[in-house]
């Protein structure tokens, strides 16, 4: 900040900087801020030195202590003349423009001052109760904010005061809005208007300057400006440098007192900075942040809109942000929003993701939001941005220069810093602290000075080179103290002192070193307690406390000596003490006789006195009404003014939105073209109705001819019946039931499939029992692979992925896919092209010669027959080939899995009536019928077995199409795993009949402790017991155990030395781990590492689990355990919840259990399902660091995903949304096996951190129990003191989980040498913070 005559010239507006009047040894005041408390001490101590400084005006007179004339307000002013400036800040701002522009206002402070005794009532009369009536808040309604208020302001602010926490409760009562909220302070108590101007009249003769401290917020995240609701885009604006600058930069709106409306600024807005800096408008949707990198000095404003299109200022923004608007119109700026903005102290909550979003739900607007055109136009745009927000809008904001003001108590909150900058070398600071004479807002402004408020940049500070910080705490110890009046509740300290000190070079409030300034301080202490309504009378209270102290006769000497010289520089404590002198000691005759020469004279000069004050009263009082009368016709021609532009704006979007409906106008007019010429495309290509008349000619006489062929066929078949009759009397030989020819008497050979060897010939019925033998010996078969593992191999090998998939699907499926009975000759091949068949076609000739009432389904009512196909009364029989049947059935398959699982959680069959119903008609049933006959005369094969299931609903669609490759899959894993002895590969009933019969038997078993909890404590007292730094650390397990398996996991645990936390439940589950380590294909011997230490095999190993069930716990067992939980977690450094939650408990304890956690002690959570209840936990704000793999956070945050697939990106996105959904997740660690894990760790409300871990290959020979243990190491070596920070902890975890994998032994077992080795191996890399 700068004094004196300057000149900007930026394109063609001129703006000109008025020198301050120069005057000589008169000091600036400078008023801390603290809401009402700020207000109500300022106005005590004023209230307070105009009483003295009248009662030394009445012994001037001669008059005796004891006559009390009534003070005026005139009388009340004269206290300010001895400042030629007034730097005020939030409170205290409110204070100063009520003192300056309302009469009202000084006549309520004269009456205090005139009545000491009752200042507490007036004060409530004349301020409290009207704001109180004008806000219209009942007493429920503000109690019922006490709640969300403590929680908010301890987020923005920390613990926060008393009188902050009661501001925000007042505030959220009386309309979420801080302007509204200014608003009916100031109308209410002093009747200020919205509209009241800067430079409008005071309300008492002055040409003082007054400066009004506030905060102009650079956002280097990006701060809210529009929080979107119902799907609409969030609007930020955000500040980038090129060097380190604070987000928050002090400014000062200034005026000179009376100097008219179209005044400009006689004090420098703000100090520039040195540094080039750019302020983005940006527009998010959820994760989506368009932005473009340019870079200029000053301030440059740069709109961006999701299409690409921007905007951005002609130049660069100097002076104030605006273009030099905010100090040019310095007389027609609102007195409110200056006002408003020098109290914004919510205004920071903008600068967070989190509380920006509270605000939104709340419709909360917390800051004082102000562009190149002034406040109205700005805040007109921000509301428009709540229901509209389009590129054009954008623009407009980048145009404005609009951003955000704050309170001055984010920069300096006792307004020395701007009266110093201002080039005052005198200053009488009045502090309002809390309960105690600390000098903690001055001292911050000297070297080694702590900044108390939180939020304040530290970068602002120093403002002086001397003295220290520690000095200003002795010197404020040594400061003169008043006696409290008697009967104080509230005031406890009123203390007066001196500092010299000597400013230093600080260019963010455009300070120069080396100027000596004397502060001269007045710390007024009071401690208000907070409840319901009657805390307002305590202000009133403290009002009258201070008045009264100062007017005791117990502070006579301080008063007259340290207090009223700093308002009056010619006070005359002398006159003061010999009066009271005299009346003590001479009497009040030897004081007259003494005073009477005295007395003639001062009545002499009072006559004269009073007549030049007369005359010089009624001159102003004339000056005064003719400033009216013209300051009153500027207002009617500024509405007028103001009338005419608002018409223009509302014209101005009137013609927009005309525009906005001739855009969509046009768009439909586009889409009825577009319509219109598909249906004259249509009609072009329609068919003659000559050509059409013939086709319908054609197929007449087809169907006529049909119909012959028909009779023909009918004729044939009497006749080849006639003929097998006679065949069976001459042979003897029944062919009924037999699907082959029955005039030849041996049966043919052909080539069956379905059975497991295809290339050998069998006859129908022999193929049709070794078939169903065959399925029967897989479906036992596959049970007892079951049992030996593969369910579990299936999901962690890739040798056997599609054979347990799904447990309960029909197994043995031909490898080709399909079962067809026999060989077709090629017309039959041709005719079963047909993808769908007809009604009454698609009969295999082989019926021809059936009897009359095999060409009919009998009624069917059998309870194993779906409701929707049972019928009373016979059916034609179509008798539908295998190929036809299956290709129908494979067509409506197909078409569920295309329409997605809304179609798939309904019935096939269901699905399957409904195609037919449209495309046949009348005639769906009897094809239905005939579709499930079919069905259920093939059903010896595997394949349409599981189609008659699916029709009955006995097994679902994925459990069909995943049945029809097992059989392929199980052929190709007995030719790759099981030698044939004779070098062939293929496989023979025999030969896999005999594999099935072997007995697996183990080369190894161990015994040991498994669960995810167990595994992490394991790894963490490995690193206990071999690391220095973590002996004597205790692990314990919050665990339930039951029965033997329960006694035996406690014995392994002691010698582990594991405590643990137990309550005896149910039996304790069992689970056998198989690990099948394969032999090299070329020497059958397993290979080492090079150092001997590790086998490594030629392939990895198949390893998988078989678990026996759990019952769930009782409520009583987990309430216990959970008692036990919660009293013993405040003992522990750090808490793991690893895995599910057992059966019969709810997420509740977890989030009961890491709630109980010590102050500093740190939550681990390792789970990721169920999801929802996971997120809950997470929100909760109770977990500190969350440690899960790529797979899960993915599926968790709702990206699909699998194990294995997720890419680097697509991880970063997801931590990034994650982290900023779950606020109070500080570290979040996610592994992804052998590739690189990832460890985000949040360093501020701004961005985080991200470091990449690479891994070193090594074999994998047990990977269970991996995960566990990175978990647990990670812990460990945090909290033991092994790791100096999560990402040396984390760097612990992974080289441990590594060390695992190259270990046979069971979960949490490793090898610490091995270890330590991995750990220099891995690869960190931290990428900057974003």
């Amino acid at each position: 900040m700068s004094v004196g005559a300057s000149t900007v010239s930026l394109g063609a507006l001129l703006l000109v900087l008025l020198p301050l009047d120069p005057v000589v040894g008169t000091p600036a005041l400078a008023l801390q801020g603290g809401g009402i408390r700020a207000l109500a001490s300022d106005a005590g101590l004023v209230a307070g030195v105009a009483r003295i400084k009248h009662l030394q005006h009445l012994r001037q007179l001669g008059q005796s202590s004891d006559v009390q004339a009534d003070l005026n307000s005139w009388d009340l002013t004269a206290v300010l003349k001895q400042f030629h400036m007034v730097s005020s800040v939030s409170g205290s701002s409110w204070f100063a423009a009520e003192l300056f522009f309302s009469s009202s206002f000084l006549d309520l402070l004269a009456g205090i001052a005139s009545s000491p005794s009752k200042s507490a009532q007036k004060f409530e009369k004349g301020w409290i109760g009207p704001w109180l009536r004008a806000t219209g808040v009942t007493e429920p309604e503000f109690d019922s904010w006490q709640t969300l208020v403590r929680l908010w302001v301890k987020f923005w602010l920390g613990t926060g005061d008393e009188d902050t926490i009661f501001l925000a409760q007042f505030f959220l009562a009386t309309g979420l809005s801080w302007n509204h909220f200014v608003d009916v302070l100031l109308n209410s108590t002093a009747g200020i208007s919205s509209d009241a101007k800067m430079g409008s009249l005071p309300a008492f003769p002055t040409h003082q300057v007054w400066l009004v401290d506030h905060t102009l917020l650079l956002p280097s995240g990006g701060a809210c400006i529009s929080e979107g609701k119902l799907l609409l885009p969030h609007v930020r604006y955000k500040a980038e440098t090129g060097t380190d600058l604070p987000i928050y930069l002090p400014a000062a709106f200034s005026i000179k007192l009376g100097a008219g409306l179209h005044s400009v600024a006689p004090v420098s807005y703000m100090a520039l900075p040195e540094v080039p800096i750019k302020c983005l408008m940006l527009v998010e949707l959820d994760a989506l942040v368009i932005g473009r990198q340019q870079t200029c000095a000053g301030f440059n404003f740069e709109g961006v809109w999701l299409g690409g299109s921007s905007s951005k200022s002609s130049s660069p923004m100097f002076v104030d942000a605006t273009n030099g608007s905010l100090m040019n119109t310095s007389g027609q700026l609102p007195i409110a929003r200056t006002v408003a903005a020098s109290s914004a102290f919510f205004g920071s909550a903008i600068d967070s993701v989190l509380l920006s979003e509270i605000s939104a739900q709340l419709s909360a607007d917390v800051a004082v939001w102000v562009g190149e055109t002034g406040f109205e136009a700005a805040e007109h745009i921000r509301e428009e941005l709540q229901s509209h927000v389009d590129s054009q809008a954008i623009s407009q904001l980048a145009q404005i220069a609009f951003h955000a003001l704050l309170d001055g108590g984010f920069t300096d909150g006792t307004g020395v810093a701007q009266a110093v900058a201002a080039g005052s070398s005198e200053v009488v600071a009045v502090l309002n602290s809390f309960s105690s004479n600390q000098p903690e807002y001055v001292a911050q402004l000297f070297p080694g000075g702590t900044v108390i408020k939180p939020g304040v940049p530290k970068e602002l500070f120093p403002v002086f080179q001397s003295p220290n910080a520690s000095t200003v705490q002795a010197s404020f110890e040594h400061f003169e103290t008043l006696q409290i009046a008697a009967g104080s509740m509230y005031l406890k300290v009123l203390a007066i002192g001196t500092i010299d000190a000597v400013t230093a070079d600080n260019a963010f409030f455009g300070i120069t070193r080396g100027r000596a300034i004397k502060i001269q301080v007045i710390n007024i202490c009071s401690e208000l307690s907070i409840g319901l309504f009657a805390n307002f009378a305590h202000y009133s209270n403290l009002v009258e406390e201070i008045v009264l102290t100062i007017s005791d006769p117990a502070n006579q000497d301080a008063v007259l000596t340290k207090l009223m010289p700093l308002f009056d520089s010619s006070f005359d404590s002398r006159l003061w003490g010999l009066s009271l002198y005299s009346f003590r000691c001479l009497g009040v005759e030897g004081v007259q006789v003494l005073a009477q020469p005295a007395q003639a004279t001062m009545q002499n000069n009072f006559s004269d006195m009073k007549q030049r004050s007369d005359r010089d009263r009624y001159l102003s009082e004339e000056s005064h009404k003719q400033n009216l009368d013209i300051l009153s016709n500027l207002e009617r021609s500024e509405k007028q003014v103001e009338a005419l532009r608002k018409q223009e704006r509302e014209c101005y979007g009137e013609i927009a939105k005309l525009q906005h409906q001739v855009k969509e106008q046009d768009q439909r007019n586009k889409m009825v073209e577009a319509q219109l010429n598909a249906e004259r495309l249509k009609s072009t290509n329609l068919v003659p109705r000559e050509e059409h008349e013939a086709l319908k000619e054609e197929l007449k006489a087809a169907r006529h001819r049909c119909l012959e062929l028909e009779e023909m066929q009918a004729s044939k078949e009497k006749d080849y019946q006639n003929i097998v009759d006679a065949y069976k009397l001459l042979s003897g030989h029944d062919s009924s039931g037999i699907e082959g020819r029955p005039l030849t008497p041996r049966p043919i050979w052909m080539s069956c499939r379905g059975v497991l060897d295809p290339e050998s010939l069998r006859t129908m019925q022999q193929s049709d029992f070794l078939q169903d033998l065959v399925m029967r010996i897989m479906q036992s078969s596959r049970i007892l692979m079951a049992a030996y593992g593969l369910q579990t191999a299936s999901q962690k090998s890739t040798v056997l992925p599609a054979i347990t998939r799904h447990p309960f699907t029909m197994p043995l499926v031909p490898e080709t896919g399909s079962s067809i009975d026999r060989q077709k000759t090629p017309q039959e091949e041709t005719k079963d092209e047909h993808s769908f068949p007809q009604v009454g076609a698609g009969m295999d000739k082989s019926c021809e010669g059936f009897k009359d009432e095999e060409k009919w389904l009998p009624p069917d009512m059998e309870a194993s027959t779906p409701m929707a196909l049972r019928h009373p009364d016979k059916v034609r029989n179509q008798r539908f080939s295998r190929k036809k049947t299956l290709d129908f059935l494979e067509r409506i398959l197909q078409l569920r899995f295309r329409e997605g699982d809304k179609v798939l959680s309904r019935p096939f069959l269901e699905t399957m009536m409904e195609v037919l119903n449209q495309e046949l008609g009348e005639e769906a049933f009897a094809f239905g019928i005939n579709i499930l006959a079919s069905t259920r005369r093939y059903a010896a094969e595997p394949e349409f077995a599981s189609f008659l299931m699916l029709l009955r609903g006995q097994v679902g669609d994925l459990a069909v199409r995943d049945n029809r490759t097992l059989c392929a899959e199980i052929l190709r894993i007995f030719r790759t795993y099981f030698e044939a002895g004779d070098g062939s590969t293929r496989v023979t009933k025999e030969k896999f009949f005999k594999a099935l019969r072997e007995v697996n038997r183990a080369e190894a078993h161990t015994l040991g402790v498994g669960g995810k909890g167990q595994n992490a404590a394991k790894a963490a007292c490995t690193l206990a017991l071999a690391c220095e730094k973590a002996r004597r650390r205790r692990v314990t397990v919050a665990q339930f155990l039951g029965g033997y398996t329960g006694e035996q996991i406690r014995q392994l645990q002691e010698q582990e030395g594991i405590e643990d936390i137990t309550v005896a439940g149910a039996m304790t589950r069992e689970f056998m781990t198989l690990v099948d380590f394969p032999q090299d294909s070329t020497d059958g011997i397993n290979r080492v590492d090079e150092d001997g230490s590790t086998p490594c095999f030629a392939t990895s190993p198949t390893v998988s689990e078989l678990i026996t069930p759990s019952e769930p716990v009782s409520m009583a067992a987990a309430e216990e355990l959970l008692s036990k939980v919660v009293a013993a977690a405040p003992t522990f450094r750090g808490i793991l919840l690893m895995g599910t939650w057992p059966s019969g408990t709810t997420r509740d304890f977890y989030m009961e259990a890491a709630k109980a956690k010590a102050n500093d002690a740190v939550v681990l959570l390792d789970a990721a399902k169920p999801v929802q209840d996971v997120l809950d936990i997470l929100e909760a704000g109770n977990v500190d660091i969350y440690k899960v793999n790529a797979m899960e956070i993915c599926n968790l945050m709702g990206y699909g995903c699998k194990e294995g697939e997720a890419s680097e990106e697509q991880i970063r996105e997801v931590a990034a949304k994650a982290l900023l959904r779950f606020s109070a997740v500080k570290h979040l660690a996610i592994t992804d096996g052998a590739k690189a894990s990832f460890l985000f760790s949040r360093e501020s409300r701004q961005g985080t951190r991200c470091t990449r871990y690479d891994l070193p290959a090594v074999p994998c020979v047990n990977p269970i129990g991996a995960g566990d243990t990175v978990a647990g190491v990670l812990m460990a070596s945090l909290c033991f003191g092994v790791a100096n920070d999560v990402e040396e902890a984390m760097l612990f975890g992974l080289a441990a989980g590594s060390a695992k994998v190259k270990s046979e032994g069971e979960g949490g077992k490793l090898d610490f040498e091995t270890m330590m080795g991995l750990k220099a191996a891995i690869t960190a890399t931290r990428a900057t913070s974003q």
